[in-house]
């Protein structure tokens, strides 16, 4: 979640503003800025990174090759 840290610095958010724009509750930025997301879904903290202006991406990789990127969410056209 280091990108989630860099983007509540960058903005200068509080982490109530945080929780505001990513529709969670305020310890829940807490926690996810203290690096404890086991409790969160790959589908919820996907969801808070695009609500905080992330484009998400999985890169899936066999070990030593080059690697395939699969975008999920909608994207806006060029």
């Amino acid at each position: 979640m280091s990108e989630l840290k860099h983007i509540v610095d960058r903005e200068g958010w509080t982490q109530a503003h945080a929780a505001k724009v990513m529709g969670m509750a305020q310890p829940d930025v807490s926690r996810l800025l203290r690096g404890q997301f086991a409790n969160y879904s790959i589908e919820r903290i996907m969801r808070f990174l695009r609500a905080a202006g992330c484009e998400v991406e999985i890169v899936v990789r066999p070990k030593g090759k080059r690697a395939q990127i699969i975008r999920l969410g909608d994207r806006e056209a060029a």
